[in-house]
């Protein structure tokens, strides 16, 4: 399972690609960056992959869609971009005393 969001200047078609060979399926959103590719337009990809997918307005709700949909032995990956891992990883340190 991949919470996704990636930068519009990237090689979006590739990534998509790549990562629909290993996933379970694709939690596409889009990040804060003003450079944030569009969701419908990184669904189109994944459609093309025909990997099943969600869609969620932010990366906070994908993973937590993710990681609520993820069995207990599965792992969930948040990837695309420097600046979708950085909101999750500013969003844990929110949550730690």
């Amino acid at each position: 399972r991949i919470a996704i969001a990636i930068l519009r200047d990237k090689d979006i078609d590739v990534m998509i690609s790549r990562l629909c060979s290993i996933a379970s399926k694709l939690y596409i959103t889009k990040n804060e960056s003003d450079r944030a590719a569009d969701i419908e337009e990184q669904v189109s990809i994944a459609r093309k992959c025909g990997i099943s997918y969600s869609t969620e307005d932010n990366i906070i709700a994908a993973l937590q869609r993710a990681t609520g949909e993820a069995a207990s032995d599965e792992i969930v990956v948040v990837t695309g971009s420097i600046y979708t891992v950085s909101e999750v990883i500013g969003q844990i340190q929110k949550q730690i005393p």
